[in-house]
């Protein structure tokens, strides 16, 4: 058993990365059940990666895929009857290979749901939701609360390189526990980034990923499009990775909105960093 909770009223986001053993290949298997005595509505946005040896891939493919189900995609309807269970999802997970997710649950109908994530032998798949026996493997796990973090940013080109911190401290704590979630990956980021140009000559805001913990990868929706950044290792690339870049006339200012999430298989924190760049046409 990886997790194992309850369901309120507020929508609950589950990251997992999970490495198979070196013996026999399992499957990741999530599923809802109804406990309580009338229907459920659950709507769910959820992504998935791997099975695969390469784990920085895996983690940031689970992280870009789950930005995208933002874009306009319709979320899966899950109605569960009293006492009814339903997978929502099942994903192989083979010997030494990672695979990841991340899934959100939205009770649209709130009830008493209970939510579980385990690993189980898909042959027994009937067998391993129906019984769990006493004294079963269980694995760490933590509960975060406020895993949506807003950010205001307001720059006007000073200093010349402004840096915005992403999955550093402080980090989010267990609210059972206090464990804290060093690298608060899975937490998903929204920033309002108010851009000014104060200067009479044309100027170029330039948008940097620069990893401070280690190799590195990251997804951005700025926008509502998706820019991704490339393998980063600080230990051997000093200069930082540029993915985007905002111009802006003399006097102008402007707004941009980004939303990314700390990726498992990476080294969190890492630093977005703005750079004014002032452009002056001939």
């Amino acid at each position: 058993m990886i997790v194992d909770e309850k369901l309120g009223e507020v929508p609950l986001r589950i990251l997992y990365y999970h490495k198979g053993g070196p013996t026999t290949a399992f499957s990741i298997a999530l599923t809802v059940q109804n406990t309580g005595t009338r229907p459920v509505q659950i709507n769910v946005l959820k992504s998935m990666a791997g099975p695969s040896p390469d784990e920085l891939f895996v983690g940031h493919r689970a992280s870009k895929e789950f930005l995208l189900s933002f874009l306009g995609q319709d979320p899966e309807k899950i109605i569960l009857a009293p006492g009814a269970t339903q997978v929502v999802l099942l994903q192989p997970l083979r010997q030494a290979q990672v695979s990841s997710g991340l899934v959100l649950l939205n009770p649209v109908k709130p009830g008493e749901v209970t939510v579980k994530l385990r690993v189980v032998d898909p042959e027994l798949m009937s067998l391993a939701l129906n019984h769990m026996p006493v004294g079963r493997a269980k694995f760490t796990y933590g509960l975060f609360p406020q895993a949506l973090q807003r950010v205001t940013v307001q720059y006007n080109g000073t200093p010349a390189v402004y840096d915005i911190s992403i999955g550093d401290e402080p980090f989010l704590k267990d609210s059972r526990n206090g464990m804290k979630l060093a690298g608060n990956y899975g937490v998903v980021y929204l920033m309002d980034i108010q851009l000014t140009n104060p200067t009479t000559a044309y100027r170029t805001v330039e948008f940097y990923f620069s990893p401070t913990a280690g190799i590195a990868r990251g997804a951005f929706l700025i926008d509502s499009q998706l820019y991704e950044v490339h393998v980063v290792d600080f230990s051997t690339q000093l200069r930082p990775e540029k993915f985007y870049q905002v111009a802006l006339a003399p006097r102008q200012s402007r707004s941009v909105s980004l939303l990314t999430i700390p990726a498992g298989g990476s080294f969190y924190p890492v630093r977005l960093m703005l750079r004014n760049s002032d452009i002056r046409f001939q």
